[in-house]
């Protein structure tokens, strides 16, 4: 997801103040997942819980455990977590497919890397990757707000709740 900053024309974009019709003060998240569906997320204190977990259990050849956040997120749940770590609101604008290389070599990607990123959303959009089922599946611990409050440099009173139990 890109964003921009009021009054910036930025490329690469971070967050928007306001400009949009229903909110004249709010951030705006622009994302390019086409769906509206809920998603499944992975934190990677998660996928390293798990990895350590299989590890220590042992065993030889090959196992496929399919594992997700606590549970789905929609769009909108990432801008209200967002939200309640910057303490302002934050809405969901959706940019086409074709906005994320540009946007991803803006924020200094190299071209390749930003090539694939677009064709992985296009394959999770269209339905192309999608969960093989069949394994056993595993939920992590971690919500999406204790991720993006470490991404942006802030904690918030469930975060700093939940790391001092």
């Amino acid at each position: 997801m890109t964003a921009e900053s009021a009054g910036s024309s930025s490329r690469r974009g971070v967050a928007q103040r306001g400009g949009g019709s229903q909110c004249s003060s709010c951030w705006v998240l622009r994302g390019i997942r086409a769906r509206s569906s809920p998603r499944r997320c992975s934190a990677t204190r998660d996928i390293g819980t798990a990895a350590a977990r299989l590890l220590a259990e042992g065993g030889s050849g090959k196992r496929v455990v399919e594992l997700a956040g606590p549970r789905e997120y929609m769009p909108r749940d990432v801008a209200a977590a967002v939200g309640r770590i910057v303490g302002k609101p934050v809405d969901v604008q959706q940019a086409p497919e074709e906005a994320m290389a540009p946007a991803l070599l803006g924020a200094g990607m190299n071209a390749e890397w930003a090539r694939l990123f677009q064709e992985l959303t296009h394959g999770l959009n269209a339905d192309i990757v999608v969960w093989e089922g069949g394994h056993p599946f595993w939920r992590g611990e971690t919500e999406i707000e204790s991720v993006l409050s470490t991404l942006l440099g802030k904690t918030t009173e469930a975060a700093a709740r939940r790391g001092s139990s």
